[in-house]
Parts: C-alpha cells; structure tokens; sequence
C-alpha cells in the first residue's frame, strides 16, 4: 500500500484540492489509485489514472479501543453538568437527512455541550423490493421459457450506492448543525428504523434515544408520530421525540406523576435533559368525584396526592437546577396532561410507560401512545427496566 491520502470533505473547495493532490501524485509517478471512502469520489473528482472502489470492515481488539483512548480528548474544553444528574453520558440520535430530524440533532449538540455526553447518529436504509430474475426458467427443469413466476434478487451494488448517498446525506446533516469538525459518529444500518435503533442503541450502550418527529400521519415512515411509537414500544431506555423547530433544552416541562416507579423515573429523565432553571410541573391526574361519598373520598385522595406531589418536588428541588411547581387536575389521564400542557406553554411532557411485555407495547392504547399522538411539544417516555435479551425477538 502506498501513501494514504485523507479525504477531508466534500465541499467544492475540498473537492479541488483533492483532484490537485491526486494529479500531482500521477504526474509524479503514481499509476492507481484505491478509492476507500465512504462515497464513490470516481463521481465527485477527476481521476487521470486508473482507479477502483475498495471496501473495508475496522475490528478493534484489546482494551483499551479508540472510544475510550480518545474520550478525554473528545470532551476536553466542554462545560461540565454544573450539578446535571449524570445518568445521561450516550446519546443515540436517529435521522434520516430530513429536516424533521434538526431538531433531535440540535438538542445532542445541547446535551453534549452541557454535559459531555457522546452523539451517535445512525439512519436506517430499508431494502429494496427485490426485482424479478429472467433466469428462473433456467433453474428449474421442465419450465416454459418465459414463465410468469421468477424468482426474486437481491442488488448489492445498488444497495451500496444508496447506503453511500444516505451516509453523506446525514454526514452533511450533522456538520450543518454540529459544524465542520464534529466528532460525532455517524454511520447508516440495513433494517426498519424502529428496531435498528433500539439495536443500535443497545450495542452502543446509549442512555438516551432521540427522534424526531413532524407530522401526525399514520403512513409515515421514519420522523412521524408512528415511527416514534414503535421506538417507545420497544426501548428499555428512555426515548424523546422532539420537534424539528426545537432549538434548545427544554425549559417548560410537564411531568405526569402516579407516585409509581416509572413516573418516577421520567421525573429524573426530565432533570437530565431540562435547561438549567427550567420549570418542571409535576402533574398528577385524578378522577371527577360524582356524588356526595365520593366527593368526600375525593377530597382525602387530594389531600394526600398534594402532599406526596410536593414531597417529590421537594426531592428534585434540592438538585437546585430547576424549579418545581406541582399541580393536581381532574379527568381521563391523556386529556387533562395535554391541557394542563398548552395551558403552561410547555415545550415537553413526560410520562412513564407500564407496559411490560413485548405484546403488550407493541399495543397502542396507552396514555403514552395518545400524549405522543396528541401533544403540541416533544414527548419524553421512560419505560420499566427490562432485560435487553428481548431484543432479539424485535421485528425487521
């Protein structure tokens, strides 16, 4: 192998010093050259000698690996948390070049430069329709020339060049919103978004999953309501869907609250993503009391989800980072959340998810689900702790 030369970018400036180096090269002897970046630079750059695309898989073996050689260099210079709860240290984003995803890239970079946290960025590329094979009848003896049924394959060099194209789609993406030296890992995975991220998520060790989100539309594939659903469904780690116009960290949140552990575990979720001095209202729903026994019952139940309300703002109080209001509102769980939120301008509500089983999330009739469906802002969901060994069973 002989010198490597380092394709920095593909700006138009870029691209000419790199045809100017490699024309120096072949003017000084070099007879071909090994293509080994991520795109096809044959289409972007004028070669004057010849060339060919090479593809390469990097294992690293032994400890420690370049993540942990270079993490103190990744976050040399960056704001420590100043008291943010450091359960947040890996962040997953998931994009597919669209501007629905600016806003989830925007608040890793806010949540990076906060608190230090590593980005991955992953987009998912669903394969293609296999298209027909005209040598079927060749295979199979006895059948007609011309037969109706082919069989179907696959095309890896399509395959190839969309992965390509997708890659430098978000490449380009990211250095839009994190700038020209971002050392944000990027890479583009075969699968349906929803279970190539929670895989992804799993592999990396990520804390927290971030999606976005801009459209209300059953048909949508990648950045609308449902494909952030199926990524709730099927996560064992918190997931915030965000709104492209989002630009910061949250700063109004409101946080549906039972007294149970995992409302209890999107309260702390929401700490570790709100601003500094942000406002965090605890929220909890009770039922409208229908005749005189129960209006008395009511009034106790009240009385006590107060105090318990307040004790827990008490608790996140004392991080000294945000402030706590606590609210208690009437009627169906959904509903009263999504108006207590439009009524305070919140830009994120929180929830926890109950469901346990892998049947019982991918079923979509949860508070989560309708707060998801119907909130004006971006959703945080933090579900129970569950072994991640279900991961295989996911679908795609």
């Amino acid at each position: 192998v002989g010198p490597l030369l380092p394709a920095m970018g593909y700006g138009d400036q870029q691209v000419r010093d790199l045809e100017e180096t490699i024309a120096r090269a072949a003017a000084a002897g070099v007879e071909a050259v090994a293509i080994g970046t991520p795109i096809d630079l044959g289409k972007l750059v004028r070669i004057p000698v010849p060339f060919t695309r090479v593809r390469y898989e990097l294992e690293i073996r032994g400890t420690p690996g370049l993540e942990q050689v270079l993490e103190g260099v990744l976050t040399h210079g960056r704001k420590p948390g100043n008291g943010r709860p450091a359960m947040i240290r890996k962040v997953l984003v998931g994009t597919d070049g669209s501007s629905d995803a600016e806003g989830a890239l925007r608040l890793a970079k806010a949540l990076a430069g906060d608190s230090g946290a590593s980005v991955h960025v992953v987009s998912a590329m669903e394969p293609l329709t296999p298209y027909p094979f005209d040598g079927y009848a060749a295979l199979v003896p006895g059948l007609p020339v011309g037969s109706p049924y082919p069989i179907m394959a696959s095309d890896p060099e399509l395959d190839h060049e969309r992965s390509d194209q997708l890659l430098h789609t978000v490449r380009e993406q990211v250095r839009k919103i994190d700038g020209d030296n971002s050392h944000w890992a990027v890479s583009v995975r075969v699968g349906s978004p929803a279970s190539m991220l929670v895989r992804t998520a799993s592999e990396v060790g990520a804390d927290l999953i971030l999606v976005g989100i801009g459209r209300h539309e059953a048909t949508d594939r990648w950045f609308g309501t449902e494909t952030a659903l199926r990524v709730m469904n099927l996560a064992h780690l918190p997931v915030l869907a965000i709104r492209p116009e989002a630009t910061e960290l949250p700063r109004r949140a409101v946080v549906a609250v039972d007294f149970s552990e995992f409302s209890l575990n999107a309260a702390r979720s929401t700490l570790a993503v709100a601003a500094d001095g942000a406002e965090v209202h605890l929220v909890h729903v009770t039922w409208a009391a229908q005749g005189t026994a129960a209006s008395e019952r009511g009034e106790v139940y009240a009385r006590d989800a107060q105090e318990k309300l307040e004790e827990l703002g008490g608790e996140l109080q004392k991080e000294g980072r945000v402030i706590v209001h606590c609210a208690l509102v009437e009627g169906s769980p959904a509903d009263a959340l999504l108006r207590y939120a439009n009524s305070v301008s919140a830009d994120l509500i929180a929830a926890g998810s109950h469901s346990y089983g892998f049947f019982a999330r991918v079923l979509m009739g949860s508070v989560s689900t309708r707060l998801l469906r119907g909130a004006e802002c971006s959703v945080l969901i933090a579900p129970p702790p569950t072994p991640v060994a279900e991961l295989g069973d996911l679908p795609g």
